[in-house]
């Protein structure tokens, strides 16, 4: 999206918030501005932002609107977004360049959103948009949607870019901003060159890749591989587990005390460089998503660019890329679920059955997830709303 960017406009400023090992490849015009960073920093600066903090009706406003539930860490995340904010406006306020003439763009719907509201009240900016990639919208707090700030960030944006319907209608639902504000635009993958089709009636491949947390619910893809497993003995089962995170050495002790399955092997992997290549290496034939909410998970874009068909959870976010052709959707999660799941995998699972799962992932991707086609419709986006 970068390099996009940087074809359409004379100069694109990343501007960061904290320092990175990853190298962005970029164009001669994209500059990465890391000034930002020692500004939140500063502690000469600490007091007077922390002053006009306590004195702004945001603050107060949303302080006194939170519930008890998970009241502390909802103060924190109310402190530190509303400290973000104001470094972020301070920072652009006195920047030497001319800010109205300037497109402000945050790819996340988070703090950042905050210090344009500021800028854009105190006249300093006239243009800004936002994307929201799913917690930003559904909350950070394991079981609990609350969202800092939720109805001053949207309220100044132009427009706002979502992934899902289920994205759109929390926005409504809550009133947080109009409808025409609204545009639902995907992200994308480059499609990846197809292999041979990986098939073999009596040996399945499966895998799952994401951060190892409540959210990303790895724990019942761990239940159902159980489940599968035991139910069909002649199947020679493979499964990888890609991931990091604070369930990685409770799921790892799950594994080791029920994974004791002659036809099961189980592999744990921290981190991968490529996960394109590591599917197709490995020959998965299904990528699992088990996930509590998404926005529209990159690991599963990046499976079906690869037309590997999918096991997902139904929410919003797999459900846009997911039409019961190209892989399997599950309700609950159980073991009576999971048992039906095994049995409809068994019954389709035939050369010809696959290979018709494997060709409607395809369509999916060519209709939905095809980056370039995606990004010619950001553009008409930004130029009928902003250019």
């Amino acid at each position: 999206e970068v390099n996009f960017l940087s074809k359409i406009f004379n100069k694109v400023y990343l501007i960061p918030i904290k320092l990175h090992n990853k190298k962005i490849k970029q164009n001669k015009n994209v500059i990465i501005d890391y000034e930002l960073i020692s500004e939140i920093y500063n502690l000469k600066h600490l007091l007077v932002k922390l002053s006009k903090i306590i004195t702004c009706k945001y603050f107060w406003t949303e302080l006194i609107s939170i519930s008890y539930r998970n009241f502390f860490r909802k103060i924190k995340m109310i402190v530190t977004e509303r400290y973000l904010a104001e470094s972020i406006f301070y920072y652009i306020k006195r920047k030497k360049i001319n800010l109205k003439q300037n497109i402000f763009y945050s790819v996340w719907s988070n703090h950042t959103l905050m210090g344009f509201n500021l800028l854009k009240e105190n006249k300093l900016i006239n243009y800004c948009f936002a994307r929201s990639l799913g917690q930003d919208i559904s909350g950070f707090i394991p079981n609990d949607d609350y969202v800092a700030y939720f109805k001053p960030k949207f309220k100044n944006l132009d427009f706002v870019l979502v992934l899902n319907n289920g994205q759109i209608k929390k926005l409504l639902s809550n009133q947080i901003t109009k409808k025409n504000k609204i545009i639902k635009n995907y992200l994308g993958m480059q499609r990846s060159l197809s292999n041979k089709l990986n098939y073999k009636k009596d040996l399945l491949n499966f895998a799952s890749c994401g951060s190892l947390n409540d959210v990303k619910n790895t724990l019942e893809i761990f239940k159902f591989i159980q489940v599968f497993s035991k139910n069909y003995p002649k199947i020679k089962v493979n499964y990888f587990c890609i991931g990091d995170g604070v369930e990685k050495e409770n799921l790892k002790l799950y594994a080791k005390n029920n994974f004791k399955l002659n036809n099961l092997k189980f592999s744990y992997i921290n981190k991968i460089p490529n996960l394109v290549n590591f599917l197709k290496r490995k020959r998965i034939n299904y990528f699992i998503n088990f996930s509590k909410s998404e926005g529209m998970s990159f690991a599963l874009m990046e499976a079906i660019s690869c037309n590997i068909p999918i096991i997902c959870s139904k929410i919003a976010g797999n459900t846009e890329i997911m039409n019961g052709k190209n892989g399997y959707v599950i309700e609950k999660h159980d073991s009576k679920e999971y048992l039906s799941l095994s049995k409809n995998i068994i019954k389709n699972f035939t050369k010809k059955n696959y290979k018709t799962q494997v060709n409607n992932s395809k369509k999916i991707f060519l209709e939905k997830i095809d980056r370039n086609k995606n990004l010619k419709e950001f553009y008409k986006i930004l130029k009928k709303k902003l250019l």
